[in-house]
């Protein structure tokens, strides 16, 4: 297996388990053959707008928060940072959150399953990331 394609697959596993975590739905995650990776999810609608910006600060930084610099993307360091001034969270206190995750039940598990299919596929739907966290 490329160490490339296993790394983008869990890095991209790392903000779907993340987005699942927080009830947000899942639209769907693909890999490219350059190794660059997208995550598409829509954001829950109950609550404030200052809580789902939390939540997808914290998604942004899971691969990150696990994985050191060798998971950061710049795409979601960018994010996490404008996140973090424009509505004034602490950036330690995101960091946290995301490590966080990664200790709840389940959280790695779901990354795994996510991963292992990303890199026998480029892309999975909504409804193939929902069957794999059943």
């Amino acid at each position: 297996m490329d160490e490339n394609v296993a790394r983008t697959a869990f890095h991209e596993a790392g903000h779907v388990a993340a987005s699942h975590r927080y009830g947000w739905d899942m639209l769907g995650v693909s890999r490219s053959k350059d190794f660059s990776g997208l995550t598409e999810s829509q954001p829950r609608r109950d609550g404030d707008a200052k809580a789902r910006a939390w939540e997808r600060a914290v998604i942004c930084a899971v691969p990150s928060a696990h994985g050191g610099s060798r998971r950061c993307g710049v795409g979601d360091l960018d994010e996490v940072m404008r996140l973090v001034q424009k509505h004034g969270f602490k950036l330690s206190e995101v960091w946290d959150a995301a490590s966080a995750l990664w200790d709840e039940p389940g959280f790695t598990k779901n990354v795994h399953r996510i991963a292992g299919a990303l890199i026998r596929s480029t892309s999975l739907t909504g409804d193939e990331i929902a069957e794999l966290l059943r």
